[in-house]
């Protein structure tokens, strides 16, 4: 997993593969103005959605992927992340081969404050949750999930 603000993002080149396409997609700055919805990255190799959602306020399952790193980036608003333990994986409440999505039961090691111009790494195999609400408070959030397949 890696936490870190958006000016840092190129420094990971070399430990998350495949991450260019989402530099290059977010240099361009358009993204920010899109509406929610499935997106392909301008060279056609890493899917993206775009969501925007009321924040929640109840803990739930946390998710995880074999194959997929997942690369979250905060457009607007305030969005909590959280991390469980992959020795969790026994805990595993369904797994969707088709998305490559998984859902487990697990305790948290680790919660992430992610707000604009920050991003969030999750490799295959770890425990992650994305949606809740800082405050407790319904707030709106708007993020960016790109979705790097290994080949």
């Amino acid at each position: 997993m890696i936490f870190d603000t958006l000016s840092n993002l190129e420094l990971y080149r070399p430990v998350v593969p495949g991450l260019q396409p989402v530099i290059d997609e977010m240099d361009r700055g358009d993204i920010y103005r899109l509406a929610p919805g499935s997106y392909m990255t301008a060279d056609g190799k890493v899917p993206y959605i775009i969501t925007e959602f009321d924040a929640y306020t109840e803990r739930r399952p946390y998710m995880f992927h074999k194959s997929t790193t997942v690369v979250e980036i905060v457009l607007s608003g305030h969005d909590v992340m959280g991390i469980a333990w992959r020795e969790n994986r026994d805990r595993t409440t369904g797994y969707d081969t088709k998305t490559d999505t998984g859902t487990l039961d697990g305790d948290p090691i680790g919660v992430f404050h992610g707000e604009e111009g920050r991003f969030a790494v999750f490799f295959p195999g770890e425990p992650y949750s994305l949606g809740m609400t800082p405050s407790g408070l319904p707030e709106k959030v708007k993020r960016v999930v790109f979705l790097l397949k290994e080949n």
